[in-house]
Formats: structure tokens, sequence, C-alpha cells
């Protein structure tokens, strides 16, 4: 069947049709037609049990390519709903990316500025930490500060 993807949707449906409705007045006339005929002519009268044979088959094949056909449809349709979802869900994953950027951007513009406040209160308080060469109880307070990301006054 696969071959069949590269026939037109259009052109396959008729064809999957023109062979149903072959095999449905097939069966109808030489069950009920062409028998009655062939029995009158002596010659052709043990042919009519191939002609209704062949309309049988050919009925069979016609209902097995109807359904094949439905269930290709179906599937495509089920495929063509899936491409739209992905496409969707593309987009949201663009706009959520989008979000997720500004908002990191945001927080490292934050995390920038708490470091240059907090390097220049160091620098204000230089002198204090250098008098005694002893470790003054601000800076501590201020290194904890700026690992934790943000500046208590």
């Amino acid at each position: 069947m696969w071959i069949l993807h590269f026939l037109p949707d259009g052109l396959l449906q008729f064809i999957v049709d023109c062979i149903l409705l072959v095999g449905f007045v097939g069966t109808i006339l030489s069950f009920f037609v062409i028998n009655k005929i062939l029995r009158l002519v002596p010659g052709f009268a043990k042919y009519y049990h191939i002609a209704q044979v062949v309309s049988i088959l050919v009925l069979a094949i016609g209902i097995y390519l109807k359904g094949g056909y439905n269930t290709e449809m179906a599937w495509r349709e089920r495929v063509r709903v899936a491409e739209e979802k992905v496409k969707i869900a593309e987009q949201k994953a663009k706009d959520a990316n989008a979000q997720i950027k500004i908002e990191y951007v945001d927080r490292v513009q934050v995390v920038k500025d708490v470091q240059v406040v907090v390097k220049d209160r160091i620098v204000q308080v230089k002198e204090q930490i250098d008098a005694k060469c002893e470790l003054d109880p601000a800076v501590p307070k201020l290194l904890n500060q700026a690992a934790a990301g943000g500046v208590k006054q």
C-alpha cells in the first residue's frame, strides 16, 4: 500500500470506488441476469459459475480496498492533528524560552549590581580592615551578603 502514497487521494478514492461498484454490479448481474441468459445458450451454460465467482472476488477486493483506504485516511488525519499539536507546542516552547531568557538576563544583571555594591562597600571599609590586620565583624557580613546575592542595609 505504500506505493499508493504517490497517487493523489482523489484518484485513489475514485479507483477504489470503481472497483467496489464493478464488483457490486457484477455480483447482482451474475446472480440474477447473466445467470438466466447463459443458461439459455448451451455453449455458455457451464460458464455462469465462473462469472459469479469472479464478480464475488471483485466485490471482496473492492470491500477490502475501501476499508484500507478509509483506514489510511483516518491515520493521515491523526498525523495532521498531531503535527498541528507539535507546531503549537513548538511555539509555546519558543515563547517560554524567550521568557526564561529575559528572566535569566534580569537575574544576572541583579547579581552584577549586587557585586558592584558589595565591592564599593568593601572599598569604603578598607581602612578598618587593614588597620589592625584583624577581621572586622562587618567583613563576614559583607561576604555573606555577596554570597547570598542580596544586599541588606
